[in-house]
């Protein structure tokens, strides 16, 4: 890393809230001064309070972790979901580009359609299959237009200790010794919120812009997900219980079959700070223990 990429900055991390954003405020407040908003002090559908906003903290980097993330809900209502995903995203870069703010907006593996069979790269065409992937990717373009200095990260299977999620259910499960459905047709790239902080540290202040891929190193299913977490508690009589999306016909929206992301861009610029996913849910997994750890002491 370039002494320029690590020059203490104000950075602004909007939806500090939610699991991401609490990470990045871990993360960066190390090297950076850090200020977090959360929707009841910044929301970015709100063109006079981001400009306020902007010019009362001034940042030189603004990351947006704000999103409508929960995928049934968007297929539910597909027009709050753009207006989250697609028009508040293109307010924040306008005002970021006017202010010359560099902006990191926060995207999906969920603008593909999961078909190719193999990890997707940022060349690979999109094409989402859900309300959810088509605010998302709507979101991309507007931040593509709106602002000059922008980076896109695409995400994957995001979890960390801060918000419920798919490895923390898991967990749960593994404690309160119930079964655990998992699809085996939904793939992704588990990715650790915390070693995701550190990738988006390490590209904050890098002169390129467009898209990145950013998510854990491999891949794999739902099922094999959970798999790994049960060997890693260890909990050998665990029941994870075969499931596919038909076996739930509550999920509105379809998912991928196979969305894994190959960080092909951080690779080539010799910047990538992502772990393969297996060793990643084992760090999960430590700082899990350490917060419950900390909740019993305290």
């Amino acid at each position: 890393m370039t002494a320029e990429a690590v020059r203490p900055r104000r950075v602004l991390v909007v939806g500090a809230g939610g699991m991401l954003g609490k990470a990045l405020l871990e993360r960066l407040r190390s090297d950076h001064d850090v200020v977090g908003t959360d929707r009841r002090s910044l929301s970015i559908t709100d063109r006079h309070q981001i400009r306020d906003r902007l010019e009362e903290i001034d940042p030189d980097v603004a990351i947006n972790c704000a999103a409508m993330t929960n995928v049934d809900a968007c297929e539910r209502d597909p027009v709050e979901a753009q207006f989250e995903n697609a028009v508040g995203p293109g307010t924040l870069a306008k005002a970021c580009d006017a202010r010359g703010v560099e902006l990191i907006h926060i995207s999906t593996d969920y603008v593909f359609d999961g078909t190719k069979g193999e990890p997707h790269t940022e060349a690979d065409p999109v094409n989402p299959i859900n309300a959810y992937g088509d605010s998302k990717l709507l979101g991309e373009q507007t931040v593509t237009r709106s602002c000059e200095r922008h980076k896109i990260l695409r995400v994957s299977m995001l979890y960390g200790i801060h918000r419920s999620n798919f490895a923390d259910f898991v967990a749960r499960c593994i404690e309160q010794g119930r079964p655990v459905p998992a699809l085996t047709d939904n793939t992704g790239s588990p990715t650790h919120c915390a070693n995701l902080a550190d990738q988006i540290a390490a590209l904050i202040g890098r002169p390129e812009t467009g898209i990145f891929h950013c998510a854990g190193a491999g891949g794999c299913s739902r099922f094999a997900f959970a798999e790994r977490i049960r060997d890693l508690w260890p909990a050998p009589d665990l029941v994870i219980e075969t499931k596919t999306q038909e076996d739930f016909p509550q999920m509105l929206a379809a998912r991928p079959a196979d969305s894994r992301l190959d960080c092909a861009r951080l690779k080539a610029m010799n910047l990538l700070r992502l772990k393969p996913w297996e060793e990643a849910v084992g760090d999960y997994l430590e700082a899990r223990r350490a917060a419950q750890s900390a909740r019993e002491t305290g």
